[in-house]
């Protein structure tokens, strides 16, 4: 009888490897194991994630994450959970022309909110608010931060009308592009710019492309909707968000069509974490903020946080 070896001992995954390692500087720290085990669990987590939210995340994703260290029920054979939590954000900002109660129903559980409203023409303006930040080393989130209250950790900013001229200022500078988890924009693309005006081009708008290019990876969110309400002699928010598909199309995969558990839009363009949503006339300019941005919190932006299938 041929007589064949025992099998070895089953080698540890490089993601135990990996959690076993943290643990024990955590535990060298003074940490319990129980919770050193925990907390190199979410580390590799974060890390996995994407170095750019390893600062300020750690607890949050801790808090966040212990219903999940319960044991799940068995996958069925052949199938494996495709639920994904990412990091908590640490507050949302709200910004522009609008107040909570009109957008109530656009936030995430347990997370604060922060309104800064201003407008488009006022003293300051949203422009003029959001340069007010600007410090010598060429950022603005951390006078923004300091301005509105904002702890350290991921932010999610949100706008409706001009205060997307607040989001693209702030998206400027790469460094501060990588503190935010996610960007939700009611109706605020808006730019004055134009490519080719006989031919009702608008210019894209740089920080915006950079970070729906980032977001396209799918560590990130980017959620943009748009009316074709006029917008004196300058594009329209849907002219200005085609732009801003061009010129992600140039450089990432992107691709139109439909997307479920939202009002159909005129024209839509997607992939990764970027939904970008082109409503035309089928909402005013104030609906985007009133009546479309609560559905669409709850149909891609909470889902995109709180577990997505």
């Amino acid at each position: 009888m041929t007589r064949f070896a025992p099998l070895p001992p089953p080698r540890a995954t490089r993601e135990a490897r990996a959690i076993e390692t943290w643990a024990r500087r955590f535990r060298g720290l003074g940490v319990s194991p129980a919770t050193a085990h925990k907390l190199a669990r979410h580390r590799l987590e974060v890390a996995v994630g994407g170095v750019a939210f390893a600062t300020g995340v750690l607890g949050a994703v801790v808090a966040t994450r212990r219903s999940q260290d319960a044991p799940r029920a068995a996958e069925p054979p052949g199938r494996t959970s495709s639920v994904h939590m990412r990091p908590r954000p640490v507050a949302v900002a709200w910004l522009g022309p609008v107040s909570a109660a009109q957008v109530s129903g656009a936030e995430l559980a347990g997370v604060p909110v922060v309104h800064r409203t201003c407008t488009g023409d006022g003293s300051l303006s949203c422009s003029q608010l959001a340069d007010s930040w600007l410090d010598g080393d060429g950022r603005r989130l951390p006078g923004c931060r300091r301005a509105l209250g904002l702890p350290a950790g991921p932010l999610v900013l949100a706008a409706f009308s001009a205060g997307g001229h607040i989001v693209k200022r702030l998206l400027a500078d790469p460094r501060d592009r990588a503190e935010v988890a996610a960007v939700v924009l009611a109706d605020a693309t808006y730019t004055t710019e134009w490519t080719d005006r006989a031919n009702a081009l608008a210019a894209p708008i740089g920080s915006l492309v950079d970070y729906a290019v980032e977001a396209a990876g799918g560590d990130r969110l980017f959620v943009a909707t748009a009316s074709s309400a006029p917008n004196k002699q300058h594009p329209t928010g849907a002219q200005t968000l085609a732009a801003v598909a061009r010129e992600l199309g140039s450089r990432v995969r992107a691709e139109e069509g439909a997307l479920a558990g939202l009002p159909a839009p005129e024209r839509s363009w997607g992939g990764g974490g970027v939904h970008l949503l082109d409503y035309g006339a089928r909402y005013s300019h104030a609906g985007h903020a009133t009546e479309l941005a609560p559905k669409v919190w709850a149909a891609l932006v909470r889902p995109w946080f709180e577990g997505v299938s």
